[in-house]
Order: structure tokens, then C-alpha cells, then sequence
């Protein structure tokens, strides 16, 4: 399947999944929001999700699932980082023992030679 057609099929069937499971928990709340907030959520919605996952996706098709999980999986970092810098958010011992594991998972497996 081209990365195109797997990201309109991911996104479909994740929208149908979440907005019936969002309207079955919080049917009076979800209408209740600002007008700003939907904004955000569709702004959000159109740049991060599809271009994401066709990004994910073609990454993926081109270097194989064995060397883009690991970078993918490689968000945790990422989010700290940011948390830190933008969010006034602390490092902890655990939190930090879980980005060294991450990187060195990611090392391990990208740095992996095949015969």
C-alpha cells in the first residue's frame, strides 16, 4: 500500500474510532468548548496528523520498520525537552533514566550492521 492511501485509511478509521468515543464519554462537554479552542483542535488536526503519519508511513516504506521505530519511538525525548524548555517542567531520576534507555535503544538499533 503507498504511504498516501495508508494515511488516508489510518486517519479515517482513527477519526471514526476517537469521535465515536469522545461523543459516547463527553457528548454535553465536547459542544460546550470556545470557538477558539475548535480552532486550535482543527488547525492542529489538519498539520500534525496527516503530515505525521505520511511522513511516518514513508519513512517506514523507504528505510524499513527495524530502523524508523526506534527514531519514532525516540518522542519521549523529545516531549522532555520541550517540557523543560517550554513547559517549566522538571527532570526527574526515572525521567531521565528513561531518555538515557531511549537513546541507547535508538544507538543500538540504528548503529546495528546486517551481514
Amino acid at each position: 500500500m503507498r504511504s498516501t492511501t495508508g494515511t488516508v485509511v489510518s486517519l479515517a478509521a482513527g477519526v471514526l474510532f476517537v469521535g465515536l468515543l469522545t461523543f459516547a464519554l463527553y457528548r454535553f462537554e465536547m459542544f460546550a468548548l470556545p470557538a477558539s479552542v475548535y480552532a486550535w483542535i482543527i488547525l492542529l488536526g489538519i498539520i500534525n496528523y496527516p503530515l505525521g503519519r505520511l511522513l511516518n508511513f514513508k519513512g517506514v516504506q523507504l528505510a524499513g520498520v527495524g530502523r524508523t521505530a526506534p527514531i519514532l519511538a525516540g518522542a519521549p525525548v523529545v516531549a522532555a525537552t520541550l517540557g523543560v524548555a517550554l513547559g517549566g517542567e522538571t527532570i526527574t531520576s526515572p525521567i531521565a533514566l528513561g531518555i538515557a534507555a531511549i537513546v541507547a535503544g535508538v544507538v543500538l538499533v540504528v548503529s546495528e550492521r546486517t551481514s
